[in-house]
């Protein structure tokens, strides 16, 4: 029985081995051939090609975004972002605020959202934990051509589908039920953005609406791809290259860009929106308080306050679905 026994034990980790010797031959022709593949290179960036309001924000990060604060010693981020021409790190947070914001000040600027602020019982939530109002939107046009605002119109599709889905006997909204929030229409949007990114570009709210601005940028040839190599490149986080020749010409666009945001503020904003200032613990506060414990009168707040204050309220709220962002877990 014993000898049996070895006999089997002896039969099996035969297979076993010859099974190892095989995966490890297919592994090692795998990574050859990876490593044997070129790297795609651009061999001459375009320059004719238009950027979009997101993309603009993108390229001249350095001058629309705020660098990245202190951070605790030893601290880890799981996301990190950087001004592609100046490499100087930015404040992850801010970088898809401002790409939001340029984006949605657009899309009211052309007529093409439609909004209204209706009461709601407090969340005893960060960040506004005693707020008493939301900002809705509706999309009342078709959306301008750029990444951000067609992963938005999806985001508006995708829930106004899941409301018809909850009636009961009707098959069409009425005008008033086309209002959602823009923490629904972002979580909609952020599920088609990332279903374009590789499992090891998956990353936060935040680096998911980067990186979807940086893959249109890197397709339009503005931005150069990083070598991916071998396999292990595919999962290493790398950063893209800027085209100098491509980006320059749109430098004056970038400043027209932030001189239209300035007048944004200047028409629909507060004092606090054009002077920011400091609060006892040294915080900037660039929406008026006012805005932020209003409990009735809403239609006399500033847009441009409310439009931020919102902005804000829905990154926070969906990175706290998200893991920590300290260390990687």
């Amino acid at each position: 029985m014993q000898i049996a026994l070895a006999v089997i034990f002896t039969l099996f980790g035969l297979a076993l081995a010859l099974v190892i010797l095989r995966l490890s031959g297919q592994l090692k022709a795998r990574l050859a051939k990876l490593e044997a593949e070129p790297a795609p290179r651009l061999e001459k960036p375009r320059i004719d090609g238009p950027v979009t309001m997101d993309g603009l924000v993108y390229l001249f990060a350095h001058e629309f975004v705020k660098p990245s604060p202190k951070r605790p010693l030893g601290s880890i981020p799981r996301d990190r972002a950087y001004a592609c021409q100046t490499d100087e790190e930015l404040d992850c947070d801010d970088f898809a605020k401002q790409l939001l914001y340029v984006v949605l000040t657009e899309l009211y600027g052309l007529e093409a959202v439609q909004t209204k602020i209706v009461p709601r019982d407090p969340t005893y939530m960060p960040p506004y934990p005693q707020k008493r109002w939301e900002l809705q939107l509706r999309q009342a046009t078709a959306f301008p051509s750029s990444p951000l605002s067609e992963s938005l119109a999806f985001g508006f599709e995708l829930s106004r589908k899941n409301r018809v889905r909850s009636l009961k006997g009707r098959e069409e909204l009425t005008t008033d039920e086309e209002f959602f929030t823009l923490e629904e229409v972002l979580e909609r949007a952020l599920k088609a953005i990332r279903q374009e990114l590789s499992f090891w570009a998956r990353g936060t709210v935040c680096s998911d609406l980067r990186s979807h601005v940086e893959t249109a940028l890197v397709a339009d040839e503005y931005l150069s791809a990083p070598d991916r190599e071998t396999w292990l490149d595919t999962v290493r986080k790398q950063r893209s290259t800027c085209n100098p020749e491509a980006i320059a010409p749109f430098a004056d666009d970038a400043h027209a860009l932030l001189r239209r945001l300035e007048t944004f503020k200047k028409i629909h904003g507060s004092p606090y929106a054009l002077a920011p200032e400091k609060d006892e613990k040294g915080a900037i506060v660039d929406i008026d308080p006012a805005v932020l414990t209003a409990a009735e009168d809403f239609e006399a707040m500033p847009v441009d306050d409310v439009l931020r204050a919102t902005i804000h309220e829905a990154i926070v709220s969906i990175k706290q679905l998200e893991p920590s962002g300290e260390a990687g877990i």
